[in-house]
């Protein structure tokens, strides 16, 4: 029943991916037997989810309820087989002077409540703040990334940028993500001297790549653009809000005319 309404939750989640998620989520378009930081499984069973519900967010998290599921059937057999009726009867009968069915009832109760509370929380994610916590929006982490591929798309489309660049792993995971119904290729400018991601690895931004290019970045004033690029122009900033009280800050470039020399860090 609780995986029963976990699932049902998730339809109705207004939850953006995580930028892992968005991560796991690529890698199962490029099946392989390993990636960047993990073993393959994890990729290989969104790959096959997407083939039965499609690459919603709802459909992408559909199996860690599903397996929590099959995991407690597993650990009732194991359990069922590794004692016989008597053991069964004996620690039937403990429990039950020791009023712990009471105390199963409650836990049980407590997580519907939970579940039921994440029911609601999801699909107040945007409106969702606690007051006194440290950070207030608790939902902060898996939101405003919808919101950053609408305006990545938006911008691509005002300066016809076949390209978008970015740096970050968490914003380029996102972006592959949320733009992957679009004719677009998404990017990744290098943050570090040597490859530190999986998208740095499978999606670098080379001299090859189709111009103009889009950057978005948290820089202000990234340094040695010029050097790089010809051209380039400021489209100024944007946010992204990633809660009632919380937004992620933005710069855009557009960039032309790469000269042949090594990008280095954007900041």
């Amino acid at each position: 029943m609780i995986t029963l309404v976990h699932l049902i939750g998730q339809h109705f989640s207004i939850v953006d991916l995580y930028f892992d998620e968005s991560q796991y989520w690529a890698w199962a378009e490029q099946p392989a037997f390993s990636y960047f930081s993990k073993p393959p499984l994890i990729a290989w069973i969104i790959a096959a989810a997407e083939r039965v519900c499609g690459s919603t967010e709802a459909c992408i998290r559909a199996p860690s309820p599903i397996f929590y599921f099959g995991t407690s059937l597993l650990i009732y057999a194991l359990a069922n087989t590794l004692y016989d009726r008597r053991v069964a009867f004996w620690a039937a009968l403990l429990l039950v002077r020791l009023q712990a069915w009471r105390w199963l009832k409650i836990g049980i109760g407590i997580g519907i409540v939970v579940q039921a509370l994440l029911l609601v929380g999801d699909s107040m994610a945007d409106r969702l703040t606690i007051p006194g916590l440290a950070k207030a929006d608790i939902y902060q982490p898996t939101m405003g990334w919808r919101a950053l591929g609408d305006e990545a798309s938006r911008l691509a489309r005002q300066i016809d940028a076949p390209t978008i660049a970015t740096g970050r792993r968490d914003d380029i995971a996102s972006l592959v993500y949320y733009l992957r119904n679009e004719k677009r290729a998404v990017l990744a400018w290098p943050e570090s001297g040597s490859v530190s991601d999986h998208f740095q690895m499978t999606r670098p931004l080379t001299a090859t790549a189709a111009e103009p290019i889009l950057l978005i970045t948290h820089c202000t004033a990234p340094t040695g653009l010029a050097d790089v690029y010809a051209s380039v122009e400021p489209l100024g900033p944007f946010q992204t809000r990633s809660g009632p009280t919380t937004v992620r800050n933005y710069y855009a470039f557009k960039l032309g005319g790469r000269r042949p020399i090594n990008l280095s860090r954007i900041c």
